[in-house]
């Protein structure tokens, strides 16, 4: 029934000081706890900013890099374009040169035939040297312009080739910067994935927080309502509760359902812890004072309903829970056996109940041990 962790600060208050008054001490310890809840908060905000700042950063970093990966692939796409045009051109200058060396070879071979033979025909027929002459000069006279042809065809196809061998260097060069660039972006991509699932986790905790800052300064608010009240003496009774240990009774009559301490329930077993009882009860009965005191707590708190805290003094208080009409209000002075609500079932899960608790100086004590046996 109780929850330690959500009710400790309430807890911790209470029993903060002896030469305090409660509600003064309580206003002390939760301006402390809001301070330090706008300091995490603050602390988170900044955290979320640094977070953001960075998913900005990468982000860009990310567009930066598909830009120049984009910019290298059209360069790698227009340099595959001239190493094929080139070989193109390659294979027609090869194509040249055979046909070159084609006709090269044919009238290195007539040369050879006409230097063979034109001695002999200038003896035979006088009247034809001439003739054979100008075909001999004309035979040569190609047969260098061929040689010269071959060689400007050799050595342009050298020179294409030469290229390719560049471009197709440059072209392995933009593979490997493309790759590197594609492996940054994966990783960038990665951190950014990474820093947006923190930034939404910073997110919900600064909600959280924006909800206990809101919870602790309606506390708050309350509080200082009280301390704009009179004071009544924290001390009513000068007799400490426990001189009447065993004497008192229970706040309201009703089945007991759940009982005081550790113990499992359930089908597995499951471990529950219970700082105080639980009665069942039916609707609207009155619930009493257990001891003489003073009203510290009345308003509805989180599990416990609409709940009443009462310090008794010496470092005693009774919790009042699931309570349905509340006739007190903070700073008002109650004596044993006073009205001061009628049992409901507000933030129960069973229906009309009355959970009853009784602490001194932070440990819980069963409620069991202090009324009277019937």
């Amino acid at each position: 029934m109780f929850n330690r962790k959500v009710f400790l600060i309430i807890l911790t208050i209470l029993f903060f000081s002896h030469n305090l008054y409660p509600s003064e001490s309580l206003v002390f310890t939760l301006k402390e706890n809001i301070k330090e809840l706008e300091q995490n908060y603050n602390r988170l905000k900044q955290q979320a900013k640094t977070v953001s700042d960075n998913i900005e950063l990468i982000s860009r970093k990310i567009e930066i890099l598909k830009t120049k990966t984009k910019m290298l692939r059209l360069k790698k796409i227009e340099t595959e374009k001239e190493i094929k045009e080139l070989k193109s051109e390659i294979k027609k200058l090869q194509k040249d040169i055979e046909e070159t060396k084609k006709y090269l070879k044919i009238r290195i071979k007539e040369l050879y035939k006409k230097g063979d033979y034109t001695t002999l025909e200038a003896l035979l027929s006088p009247s034809k040297e001439q003739e054979y002459l100008y075909q001999l000069n004309t035979l040569s006279y190609l047969s260098d312009k061929d040689k010269k042809l071959l060689r400007k065809l050799r050595k342009l196809t050298d020179e294409k080739e030469q290229k390719v061998k560049m471009l197709e260097f440059e072209r392995k060069d933009l593979e490997e910067t493309i790759s590197q660039l594609s492996d940054t972006k994966k990783q960038l991509s990665q951190t950014l994935r990474e820093q947006k699932r923190l930034f939404k986790q910073l997110k919900r905790k600064k909600s959280r927080y924006v909800s206990l800052l809101k919870e602790r300064n309606r506390l708050l608010k309350l509080l200082v309502e009280s301390l704009s009240k009179k004071p009544t003496p924290q001390n009513p009774s000068a007799i400490p509760m426990d001189k009447f240990k065993g004497l008192l009774s229970l706040p309201v009559s009703g089945r007991l359902i759940e009982r005081f301490g550790t113990y499992r329930i359930g089908k597995y077993r499951a471990k529950i812890k219970n700082n105080g009882i639980t009665l069942k009860v039916r609707k609207g009965k009155k619930v009493k004072v257990f001891y003489d005191g003073v009203v510290v707590f009345a308003d509805w708190y989180k599990s416990y309903g609409k709940l009443i805290i009462i310090d008794h003094g010496f470092g005693y208080y009774t919790f009042y829970a699931h309570l349905d009409k509340i006739f007190v209000k903070i700073n008002q002075t109650v004596s044993k056996g006073d009205v001061i609500a009628t049992t409901g079932n507000t933030a129960s899960l069973q229906g009309y109940i009355f959970h009853f608790e009784i602490w001194h100086n932070k440990k819980p004590l069963n409620p069991l041990k202090w009324v009277k046996k019937r």
